[in-house]
């Protein structure tokens, strides 16, 4: 993570509504196929194992620009203190507790944003102020993540 973090939601969709060779084809994986214009279960190469490939469907649900804290708060808590720009898995657990852990903040951004949710200095990482920005990224965290939230219920 850096400058930009990304939320993705990602979904595996199986080519067949069931298990056995009589199960019906799963219409939304036959439209996904499509639309990547490849289609393992016929590629000769992948011949021998025509019909377990599904298809996985990755959307970003939610963006963060220099919000060093959501940064920090990543690297801490789901990262293990690695701040190396690379994809991490993170837990409706972890969304939920960053998630209330921002809303929390927003009652006291001055008092409780040093000591709950710190601001952490970086390369071009904004402003290290508890401001308008810093709330701003906050009610944005909370927005996105419980959108996220309700997808995850759905």
């Amino acid at each position: 993570m850096g400058l930009d973090m990304y939320l993705k939601a990602e979904q595996y969709v199986t080519p067949k509504l069931g298990w056995g060779p009589d199960a019906p084809a799963n219409p939304a994986h036959t439209k996904l196929i499509e639309a990547v214009k490849f289609d393992p279960r016929t590629d000769e190469r992948l011949a021998e194992h025509i019909g377990i490939y599904g298809v996985t469907v990755s959307t970003t649900v939610a963006y963060w620009r220099k919000a060093n804290s959501i940064h920090a708060w990543f690297v801490d808590h789901v990262q293990n203190g690695q701040d190396d720009c690379r994809d991490y898995s993170v837990t409706v657990e972890q969304i939920t507790e960053l998630r209330d852990l921002a809303a929390r903040v927003l009652t006291d951004p001055a008092k409780l944003g040093p000591e709950l949710l710190p601001s952490r200095e970086g390369f071009f990482f904004g402003s290290y102020d508890y401001d308008e920005w810093y709330v701003e990224d906050l009610q944005n965290t909370v927005t996105q993540l419980d959108a996220v939230l309700d997808l995850v219920k759905g």
